[in-house]
Formats: C-alpha cells, sequence, structure tokens
C-alpha cells in the first residue's frame, strides 16, 4: 500500500533469504526486483601483479595470484563487490583482488552472478562454481544452486585485472531464471 515505509539497515548482515521487493512510482506503475534481504560483507585483500621483482603473467597463474595476495595485499572490508576497485594499488592498472565472506542462506533457489572483466572465479565451499581465469571483456557467468535446508557457504572470489576496461559485481538473488539485479 501507498505510504508504508520499510527501513533496512545499512551494512546490516544475516540470513539472505529469497525476497521480493514492489515499489510504486509516482504514476502507480508496480516496479518490482528479486534481491536477498541481508547485506553480506566481504573480507578483501587487494594487491598489485606487478612489482618490481616479479611481475606476474599476463594471465597470472592462480597460485602465484594467491601467494601474491597473502604476501603483499592490502586488507579491505567491503560491503559489496562492485569494481572498478577505487582502493587499487596507486598508479596500478594491473591488480588482483581475492575477497571472501561466510554468508547463511535460508532454504530457496539463488544465483550468483558474477560479472568481470578481465580474469574470475568463485569458489563455494572450497569447490570452484565458476571460472573465467582470461583476459576478456565485461562477461557474466551464472551459479545456480538449490538448498533444502538454513545453510552457510563460504564464498570466495578471486579477481585480476590486465589493463584497459576493468569490473567485477557480485549479485546474490533468488534464481528466478533471470539476472540479478
Amino acid at each position: 500500500p501507498a505510504g508504508v515505509t520499510v527501513d533496512l539497515e545499512a551494512g546490516a548482515t544475516g540470513l539472505v533469504a529469497p525476497a521480493a521487493i514492489a515499489v510504486r512510482d509516482v504514476h502507480g506503475a508496480v516496479l518490482r526486483t528479486d534481491a536477498p534481504v541481508a547485506a553480506i560483507r566481504w573480507r578483501a585483500r587487494i594487491f598489485d601483479l606487478d612489482t618490481p621483482d616479479a611481475p606476474l603473467a599476463e594471465v597470472p597463474d592462480a597460485e602465484a595470484s594467491r601467494a601474491r595476495a597473502h604476501s603483499a595485499g592490502v586488507d579491505r572490508e567491503l560491503p559489496a563487490l562492485e569494481f572498478p576497485c577505487p582502493e587499487r594499488p596507486a598508479g596500478s592498472d594491473r591488480y588482483g583482488v581475492v575477497a571472501e565472506s561466510t554468508v547463511r542462506f535460508a532454504p530457496g533457489a539463488y544465483r550468483i552472478d558474477l560479472l568481470s572483466d578481465d580474469g574470475a572465479r568463485l569458489v563455494v565451499d572450497g569447490t570452484t562454481a565458476l571460472e573465467r581465469w582470461n583476459i576478456h571483456g565485461t562477461e557474466r557467468d551464472t551459479h545456480a544452486f538449490r538448498l533444502d535446508e538454513e545453510r552457510v557457504l563460504r564464498l570466495r572470489v578471486e579477481y585480476f585485472q590486465n589493463r584497459g576496461g576493468a569490473r567485477l559485481s557480485v549479485r546474490i538473488a533468488p534464481d528466478r531464471g533471470k539476472p540479478a539485479p
């Protein structure tokens, strides 16, 4: 009904559950979107792919990339994975990100949409769910899954940017057969 206000606490975390949000605009049209009801906080390590003593390859080896993140990364808490990365190493067009989160899901069908330019990988509970570890323009990859009971999943996103356009976006939403908003 018109006049109803729903307050969502900024930065709140918790249970991710399928939800639909409907808003009536000033002309009476209903705008609807699917969205989870909880924010997801990410622990990220952002690192330079090029160091004077050991620049990584154009398409960095995944193990070398993880090692660089561990040894030379800068820790950040991020409310979302939405880049181009404002906190990339100063002056660097080539950088990497390893981000992790632990998320509690209610039973239901979900999709994780991963938009990337350049390489990206999604790992869910230690298993690679999506991988496009190459140089490319913005591409969307989707991992759909169903949970029959409430469950906590460990998510890890690995990303590298190799000059030019940069994009990383991770969105989780109910799986209704369309991309996450």
